[in-house]
C-alpha cells in the first residue's frame, strides 16, 4: 500500500472520530423515505464505513472541519433545513457549505454526493 494511503487512512481513522455518529433523528419536516428509514436502523459497521469514507473524502479534497461535519450530514442523507437546524447556522451559511462541497468534491447534486457512498 503507497505511504499516502496509509496515512489518509490513518488520518481518516482520527477524523472519524469527530464527525457525529448519532445523527441519526429526522428533521420535522422532513418525511421519512424508505431510504432514510433504513438509514435509522444501519449496524454500527456501517455507521463507521460512512465516517471513515467522509474522513477520506475530507483530507483528499482539503474540506474545512465545517465542510467535513456537513459532508457527514449528507451522506447520511440529510437535508439542508436539517442541517440547520442541528448545526443552528443560517440558511445561507449551509447552502455556501454545500456549495463549496459539491466544488471540492467535482459533484452537482446530493444525488451525486450520495453516490460516493454506495
Amino acid at each position: 500500500m503507497p505511504a499516502i494511503i496509509a496515512a489518509a487512512i490513518r488520518n481518516a481513522t482520527n477524523a472519524a472520530a469527530a464527525i457525529p455518529a448519532t445523527s441519526v433523528r429526522p428533521h420535522p419536516d422532513e418525511a421519512l423515505t424508505p431510504q432514510k428509514d433504513a438509514l435509522s436502523s444501519t449496524p454500527a459497521d456501517s455507521v463507521n464505513d460512512i465516517d471513515m469514507r467522509v474522513a477520506v473524502l475530507a483530507q483528499t479534497h482539503q474540506l474545512t472541519g465545517r465542510e467535513t461535519e456537513i459532508l457527514g450530514y449528507l451522506a447520511r442523507g440529510r437535508s439542508q433545513p436539517y442541517i440547520r437546524d442541528e448545526l443552528v447556522l443560517s440558511k445561507n451559511t449551509v447552502a455556501s457549505h454545500v456549495k463549496h462541497i459539491y466544488a471540492k468534491l467535482g459533484v452537482h447534486s446530493k444525488q451525486e454526493v450520495l453516490d460516493l457512498f454506495e
